[in-house]
């Protein structure tokens, strides 16, 4: 039933940005499927934006009573929890301020504009953006008011490791505070890449070179004021993000994305965009992005250039079809390492990034202690990756 509920999803999308609210779409069959598509909608985080629309009757789609309210309940747990978020980040922006720090917020509740109730959107953290020269008084802060550096599960190493890895080589880190069972996840940049250093694709997506900090305005949403990208920028960013930090994979990003081309793009400065955006593997990007949103039969606004502009569609074999069946693919190791991949534009740069996932040591293992397990021999990894490889896709063959 997964690719129905695809396909309804999609179908319900394009409706509600295409204005075809008397469309008549497809509705699954009984309640076993209704209850397939309710789970998938949930799964892929868009529970709350197909509860309001459905209610509001902007996507066709006569949805019962049952499965509503199990949106309406998912919903207001995830107001609660931002709810929260939004306190915690007046606080952070005003502590922050009497130091003289002013970040800038990122994605999340910065778009508060495209949503009725960004509140109802689902948030895992906030992703504020400093100035590197910055980082010592905002560690600091966070440090004095209860958060800990938050280290990632698959790290291989000590805290400190993992501190001095991030604070010399990264361009974020994180830091965690736990209120009873609920953690509130801070992530500083002070570039914004997520690329590691050493990799191919560091000097084929130059993302940390952008003028990120000078192009930056003030807004007001709720009562709070703080500093955000300028729309150019703000569009930019969730594109590259949504590439290189997610591989095209999540239905919420592009839902984002979807969003503000409809309720901004026609107002962007294309032109802006492109003197930015000139390297053709980033070109590449905004390229497929909105090939993305052609390829779901959704009309752009008018002012938006074809993707064409930016992208000739040269590509591998099924590669844009892979990046399309990524938005609504699981969360996968190895697809997130085969779409960077795909990423460059050229081939030789494409074997490149293949050659250092398969051969380097440190490419997808960024640290091991003695006391962890023996590291794969170097001449045996490729085999060991291959491996993997083949057990991932037999177990998803199997599912």
């Amino acid at each position: 039933m997964t690719v129905g509920c695809e396909r309804i999803v999609r179908d319900c999308l394009k409706a509600y940005f295409n204005g075809q609210i008397t469309k008549e779409i497809e509705s699954p069959a009984g309640e076993e499927e209704w209850a397939s598509l309710a789970a998938f909608i949930m799964k892929h985080r868009l529970a709350f934006f197909f509860y309001d629309e459905v209610k509001k009757n902007r996507i066709p789609l006569d949805v019962p009573d049952d499965i509503l309210n199990k949106w309406s309940a998912d919903s207001r747990k995830t107001i609660v929890f931002n709810t929260l978020l939004q306190q915690e980040l007046k606080n952070i922006l005003a502590g922050l301020k009497e130091l003289d720090v002013s970040p800038a917020l990122l994605k999340g509740f910065a778009l508060h504009s495209l949503y009725d109730d960004i509140l109802a959107r689902p948030s895992s953290d906030i992703d504020l953006l400093i100035k590197r020269n910055e980082y010592r008084k905002a560690k600091d802060f966070f440090t004095e008011n209860l958060f800990t550096h938050a280290m990632i599960c698959g790290f291989r190493g000590t805290m400190e490791q993992y501190i001095d890895l991030h604070e010399n080589y990264f361009t974020e880190i994180s830091f965690q505070k736990k209120i009873g069972l609920l953690a509130i996840n801070i992530d500083l940049h002070w570039e914004l890449d997520g690329i590691y250093d050493g990799s191919p694709l560091d000097k084929l997506f130059p993302i940390d070179k952008y003028p990120w900090q000078q192009y930056i305005e003030v807004d007001h949403w709720d009562g709070v004021s703080f500093h955000n990208l300028i729309p150019e920028m703000q569009f930019i960013n969730l594109a590259v993000h949504f590439a290189l930090h997610h591989q095209f994979q999540g239905a919420k990003w592009f839902l984002d994305i979807l969003l503000f081309i409809f309720r901004k793009g026609s107002d962007l400065n294309w032109r802006f965009i492109d003197e930015i955006v000139q390297e053709p593997d980033c070109r590449k990007i905004l390229g497929v992005t909105l090939r993305l949103i052609e390829s779901w039969e959704i009309d752009l606004p008018s002012g938006i250039p074809d993707w064409r502009h930016f992208w000739n569609g040269k590509a591998w074999p099924y590669e844009f079809q892979y990046f399309q069946n990524r938005i609504f693919s699981d969360p996968s190791k190895i697809g997130h390492h085969f779409a960077k991949v795909l990423m460059p534009l050229n081939s030789m740069d494409k074997l490149k990034v293949l050659a250092y996932y398969m051969f380097n040591k440190e490419a997808i293992i960024l640290w091991r202690t003695d006391q962890q397990t023996k590291r794969i021999p170097g001449v045996l990894q490729p085999f060991y990756i291959m491996l993997r490889v083949y057990r991932e896709h037999r177990n998803r063959k199997h599912q």
